[in-house]
């Protein structure tokens, strides 16, 4: 079983089905997979009472899953170490048990005391091996997400989650599962073990490429080919590294000079190159989010199976409400920068009525705010205790990124930052999203 909105759901919900990986173009697209709002009981549970958050015994563990990682040396991000990796269900089946290359992952992550670890699920020969995580499909490369800014512990997850259930998942975005993690023998926390962005049957639907660059995966990154649009440079993720051939290299860097001389354009020849719902559902989900990395760096792009330009986000734990600068905290404004990339699609025909008539699609359903208190309440029943455990080893009160995040001295305390930031957020964009 899959643990995104679906399966968050259980908590509150048991009528609502959940789904599996591979799935995404067969579900009913009237069922969000969403959680409903759960009757009031009259009472409300401190997730902290009667919890011993010294005891980081796994048998106290109350996430979904329960990953156990132990390496001959500190990992880098030069390169991946052979490493041992167990990972399992709340009910005890065994998801994976055997080797595994890890390396630290992400870029301003890197020093923050709780590491991301990049996976790759590796045979006796060193090989790849493929596995079926929880549901999630077949695949060898993983994340295990540290979330250490994130507060809330959702912020990635709801919008990954999201932006699958309101696209009815004509949108791709990662697939993930909540995990304790024991890291060389020591309790490491509360871990997001989600999908990477890559070319796959059970993750971004990307045609094959044939050699010629035609078919690939970019991000916003600080090198790869120049953009005359993006904030800094596209950096190709698919094809692999090994497949880069000239030609490849060649044919990608025609593709991405030919979208960006479209959307410069302005004008209705843009969406042959590019989809026009994805390219305004990736605007609204990060304005909704007022994710501050929306447009800078890690943005994904990637050729959809009709040739056309997608969208899907990616590393959003700087949003709902923080950090306090580019106007963060306010749920009363647009992101604050706008690449030019951004810029022209906005003015392209048809993308701000479409923007306006996705965004009303979209409150009078998954995100209306009946639905997003569900999640809200929903998320913390599903951690359970293992919230508590998380912040006994990395107390709430001392994290920080910079100075840069707003004082919190208990877990309730960030979710009283966060519920009201997203209701305003969303009373603020339903009067203003015609303006965009």
């Amino acid at each position: 079983m899959i643990l995104t909105l679906a399966a968050l759901s259980a908590c509150v919900s048991p009528s609502i089905p959940t789904r599996r990986a591979g799935d995404s173009h067969t579900r009913d697209s009237a069922d969000t997979g969403l959680p409903t709002v759960p009757p009031d009981s009259g009472d409300s549970t401190d997730s902290t009472d009667s919890v011993d958050s010294s005891d980081t015994s796994p048998s106290t563990w109350t996430a979904p899953g329960r990953a156990t990682l132990d390496c001959p040396a500190e990992p880098t991000a030069d390169g991946k170490i052979d490493c041992t990796l167990h990972i399992e269900d709340q009910a005890g089946n065994v998801q994976w048990d055997g080797p595994a290359g890890v390396s630290l992952h992400g870029r301003s992550s890197l020093d923050f005391p709780k590491q991301q670890f990049s996976i790759e699920l590796r045979d006796a020969a060193d090989d790849d091996a493929p596995a079926d995580l929880f549901g999630m499909g077949e695949e060898a490369d993983w994340l295990l997400n540290g979330m250490y800014i994130d507060r809330a512990l959702f912020r990635n997850k709801l919008c990954f989650d999201l932006y699958r259930d309101l696209t009815a998942d004509r949108e791709w975005a990662p697939e993930s599962v909540y995990v304790e993690l024991l890291y060389q023998g020591e309790y490491y926390g509360v871990y997001q073990l989600e999908e990477r962005i890559d070319h796959s049957r059970y993750r971004a639907q990307v045609p094959d490429d044939d050699g010629t660059g035609s078919s690939f995966i970019a991000k916003g990154d600080e090198s790869g080919f120049p953009s005359a649009l993006q904030y800094a440079h596209w950096a190709l993720n698919y094809p692999a590294e090994s497949a880069q051939t000239p030609e490849v290299l060649a044919g990608v860097q025609a593709r991405l000079r030919a979208m960006e001389t479209a959307i410069a354009a302005t004008d209705a020849a843009t969406w042959d190159q590019v989809d026009l719902d994805s390219a305004v559902a990736f605007v609204l989900m990060e304005e909704f989010i007022k994710n501050n990395d929306a447009y800078f760096l890690s943005n994904h792009i990637y050729t959809g199976m009709d040739g056309r330009i997608r969208f899907t986000p990616w590393d959003v734990d700087l949003s709902f409400g923080q950090p306090d600068y580019n106007d963060n905290e306010n749920p009363e404004s647009w992101i604050a920068y706008r690449s030019q990339l951004i810029i022209d699609l906005a003015a392209a025909p048809g993308f701000r009525e479409r923007m306006s008539s996705m965004w009303a699609e979209w409150r009078a359903g998954a995100l209306s705010d009946a639905t997003i208190d569900g999640w809200l309440e929903a998320n913390p029943t599903l951690l359970g205790s293992a919230i508590d455990r998380n912040f006994a080893r990395w107390p709430i009160e001392d994290i920080q990124f910079g100075g840069t995040l707003y004082a919190v001295t208990s877990y309730e305390d960030e979710l009283a930052h966060v519920s009201p930031f997203v209701h305003a957020r969303l009373a603020w964009m339903d009067a203003n999203v015609a303006a965009y």
